[in-house]
């Protein structure tokens, strides 16, 4: 039985390695979008915690308008920053989904020669059966005719 051998595995090796590449930059984009959601947290959780100050400078007695518009400019800060953030997250967003259907292609090409490389292994395998049970009944005709011409060889002494 002859040893079967996928013809385009070379091609199947290049596919899967650059399905891998891109799985790789699929993560590097999942950890940047993270990267970013953190950042915004820790901004919106300070620009939180600055308008907690501005109620509580207020509040007071004794307001000191220096620190109100220093409050106030610190707020604007963060609230750009935060805005920065979030347009960035979008960009982010958006390279994840495009490297997503990268890999979703990469990923189908491969099935497409992994169910290729089945069909034509099946098919080997049918052939090298039919082959084998084509030899066994020439060899199972000849050992008959074999049989059938020394049985009337020997009926005939």
């Amino acid at each position: 039985m002859a040893n079967y051998r996928f013809r385009l595995e070379p091609v199947r090796r290049l596919r899967e390695a650059r399905r891998d590449e891109l799985r790789g930059q699929l993560a590097d984009a999942y950890r940047a979008a993270e990267v970013i959601t953190e950042q915004r947290r820790k901004v919106l959780a300070e620009l939180a915690g600055v308008r907690s100050r501005q109620q509580q400078l207020a509040r007071e007695q004794n307001l000191s308008v220096n620190r109100i518009v220093e409050h106030q400019r610190y707020e604007l800060i963060l609230e750009s920053q935060s805005k920065d953030l979030a347009e960035k997250l979008k960009l982010v967003e958006k390279e994840v989904d495009r490297r997503r259907n990268l890999v979703a292609d990469a990923d189908r090409e491969v099935r497409t020669l992994d169910k290729l490389e089945e069909r034509q292994r099946t098919a080997h395998r049918l052939g090298e059966q039919r082959a084998d049970a084509k030899l066994m009944d020439e060899v199972a005709l000849q050992t008959l005719a074999g049989r059938s011409a020394g049985g009337a060889g020997g009926d005939a002494r």
